[in-house]
């Protein structure tokens, strides 16, 4: 199941990047090896998670995801929201 959703995320962002014309897209979810933020500090105008959870959430969108056990079709995806706050200088 797991990677059927992860597949399903690839091909929405993959479909966005070809789009947008861009050359990286990093995960500011991720952690390193060593359990730090690979990303620091980015822009929230360069964040698209949440048109990405809208493609995904899109009525009538075919999933590869199984939805056995959900009574609604396509199993719906949430994301927390972005922080907002200014980061702090060094």
């Amino acid at each position: 199941m797991r990677d059927g959703i992860v597949k399903e995320i690839m091909d929405v962002v993959n479909d966005r990047v070809k789009t947008m014309n861009m050359d990286l897209v990093f995960d500011k979810s991720g952690l390193s090896v060593n359990g730090v933020p690979s990303l620091l500090y980015s822009r929230d105008s360069y964040d698209f998670t949440n048109d990405v959870v809208a493609a995904l959430n899109k009525p009538g969108r075919p999933s590869t995801v199984s939805s056995e056990g959900s009574s609604a079709g396509s199993p719906t995806v949430t994301t927390r929201a972005s922080p907002t706050s200014t980061p702090k200088k060094l």
